[in-house]
């Protein structure tokens, strides 16, 4: 089977990153695909370097304005014509077996997959990794380890949990994978396929300006224990994290620490 992947990349204060985020896409050992790119209208940026890129796998998607990601991934995927639909945020990157490997485990029977992570930083150098545990509801709504842009999954899976919440400023997509979760068949694609990029600018640093609505999805979906205890870790660990990875010889010697 070679079914068509669409990969949605919005493209917004992504600028330093973009070019080798679409780059990233368009050079996959998976040659079925499209990268359907959403962008400001008036973002010249954007219009040149797209122009420059001519590639007939490009697909156009203009906004008057930006109105947020979930906005943006649901105006990419309204626009795409792959019956899989891949999420790629405009400052990661797809190593080149991704989608080919994803594609496999979709097609053996199931309906989202998702991969390991590395952790880059603005240079693009790995200060760390996400190893992620086979698939398993309760684990991840604890640690919720699945990268937005490591995920895959069949379109039709949006005709029967929805899109992307738009009231969402933040934790869009672990609205999308909770209620996802209740009728998708999940499987892990093994392998460190995808690099999640942390910077200045990510929305996962607003540390607290996101304690808010992850704490109000797990609230709608009726996990008001986990609320309290995502906010908490939101506040605390969070924070520590982040310093830690942008510190890579601490990040080494704990790394090397745990492993004796």
């Amino acid at each position: 089977m070679n079914p068509k992947v669409s990969v949605i990349v919005p493209a917004y204060r992504t600028d330093p990153f973009i070019e080798d985020c679409i780059e990233s896409i368009l050079s996959q050992t998976y040659d079925n695909l499209e990268a359907v790119i959403v962008y400001e209208r008036d973002d010249s940026f954007m219009v040149d370097l797209l122009a420059k890129m001519e590639d007939p796998r490009i697909v156009h998607v203009k906004q008057d304005k930006n109105v947020g990601l979930s906005n943006a991934r649901n105006m990419g995927i309204a626009a795409s014509s792959g019956e899989l639909i891949a999420l790629c945020d405009g400052d990661d990157l797809f190593y080149p077996e991704k989608l080919e490997r994803q594609v496999e485990t979709i097609c053996s029977g199931y309906d989202l997959t998702y991969t390991d992570v590395d952790i880059i930083d603005d240079e693009g150098n790995i200060i760390g990794t996400s190893t992620t545990p086979e698939w398993d509801l309760k684990l991840w709504l604890r640690r919720t380890y699945i990268a937005a842009s490591s995920i895959l999954f069949r379109r039709n899976l949006t005709a029967r949990v929805g899109v992307f919440d738009e009231d969402l400023h933040a934790n869009e997509d672990l609205d999308f994978l909770i209620r996802a979760a209740g009728v998708a068949k999940i499987k892990r694609t093994p392998g460190v396929l995808t690099a999640r990029r942390i910077h200045s600018s990510n929305m996962s640093r607003k540390i607290f300006k996101n304690v808010g609505t992850r704490f109000s999805v797990y609230r709608r979906h009726g996990y008001t224990g986990l609320a309290f205890y995502a906010a908490l870790k939101n506040i605390v660990v969070t924070p520590l994290l982040l310093w830690i990875m942008n510190r890579p010889s601490v990040y080494r010697k704990l790394k090397n620490l745990r492993q004796l």
